[in-house]
């Protein structure tokens, strides 16, 4: 009895630590957070907006418009870094799926006038 214990109890913690596992990307390493402050997601402006997204070899763009002084924005920036890393980069998990791109409404960025309709508010 005391063996078949063991065996379930070794068998719920190797279930409980695959499954940790597997969302572990999203997760925060302090250490590599420290070694690797690189942002992936592409900054767009004027200059680069329509370019950057005609060119890119990704099937699809997600484009975050947001303001730098906005406070919910701020809190938000390194959720969606953690993201970006995932689809944008050398190292990147999914690689050429999803362009993780931004615009920073605050610059007063001309956008196509596509843009202008669709965005009312931020965040």
């Amino acid at each position: 009895m005391s063996s078949l214990l063991t065996s379930l109890l070794l068998l719920s913690t190797l279930t409980l630590t695959s499954a940790a596992g597997s969302r572990s990307i999203l997760r925060v390493n302090p250490v590599a957070a420290a070694g690797d402050a690189t942002d992936l997601a592409v900054d767009l402006n004027v200059t680069n907006f329509d370019s950057v997204l005609k060119d890119t070899p990704a099937s699809y763009a997600i484009v975050e418009f947001f303001a730098h002084w906005c406070p919910a924005c701020r809190n938000y920036k390194p959720q969606y870094e953690k993201v970006a890393r995932i689809f944008n980069g050398p190292n990147a998990a999914h690689p050429g799926i999803i362009l993780m791109a931004r615009v920073d409404c605050a610059n007063k960025v001309t956008l196509p006038s596509e843009c202008d309709t669709h965005i009312c508010l931020y965040p």
